[in-house]
């Protein structure tokens, strides 16, 4: 199922008239969502603190275990990322090698991206 934002605003005789997002410029007009008649009031208006991190022994427990599932399947996408074959490379297989060998990954990769165009440069 596919949602959609609608943007109301009312017309010169009062009517709620709906525009579909792209050329409302209207910035107070309330964001419904899925049909709803008006914009939602029950989200919080304070997010929870972040939880504390479990420390240390923790960490060093966490990272001997065994990839699950999803872990598995990001060290297989970053394999894909560095150019290696999946079925023959040797892929960590604990969590605490994983992690060092995915930021190694992604550092290699994110240093050969190109520089992003300097905006003002071009106009």
């Amino acid at each position: 199922m596919r949602l959609r934002a609608h943007l109301y605003n009312r017309t010169a005789r009062g009517k709620k008239e709906c525009t579909r997002g792209e050329g409302n410029t209207n910035p107070v007009a309330p964001v419904c969502v899925a049909g709803a008649r008006q914009a939602r009031t029950d989200c919080p208006l304070h997010m929870p603190d972040a939880p504390k991190a479990l420390g240390h022994k923790h960490a060093t427990a966490e990272a001997r275990l065994p990839l699950n599932d999803l872990q598995h399947q990001i060290v297989k996408a970053f394999a894909t990322l560095a150019g290696r074959n999946t079925s023959t490379a040797t892929l960590p297989k604990l969590q605490g090698e994983a992690s060092e060998w995915v930021a190694r990954i992604a550092r290699q990769h994110l240093s050969k991206a190109p520089a992003p165009a300097d905006s003002l440069a071009e106009a």
